[in-house]
């Protein structure tokens, strides 16, 4: 998850580890490139308005990683009209999450794209 608001770390990390899931956490979209650079995550939750890189430049940049073509990434964002959802999708991200979050349509959503990663 790249999410630099230590609250929304917080509950977000609270609701998919209540689920069993393990999360680890990048605080802007520089260190979540970083880390997807290292390893083969499952899923990436990145937050749009991220500190040093943006959300849509870190989807951009870890689309083009060896491990990132197939790697589901969703927006977590405040703002859900047409043209940022559009923009995100230009950036590579698969689907979205609005703010504030409801914990039903994060975990459905994370575990909707769970299910289709192979194993």
């Amino acid at each position: 998850m790249a999410e630099d608001d230590v609250l929304n770390q917080e509950v977000t990390r609270s609701l998919l580890e209540d689920c069993g899931l393990v999360v680890h956490t990048a605080a802007d979209g520089a260190q979540a490139v970083a880390m997807a650079r290292r390893t083969n995550y499952d899923l990436v939750l990145m937050d749009v308005q991220l500190p040093l890189l943006d959300g849509c430049e870190a989807a951009r940049q870890i689309r083009r990683l060896p491990l990132g073509a197939g790697l589901p990434i969703v927006a977590l964002t405040s703002s859900v009209f047409s043209d940022d959802q559009t923009r995100c999708r230009e950036a590579g991200m698969d689907d979205f999450i609005g703010r504030p979050v409801d914990a039903e349509e994060l975990l459905g959503v994370v575990l909707r794209w769970l299910d289709q990663r192979p194993g």
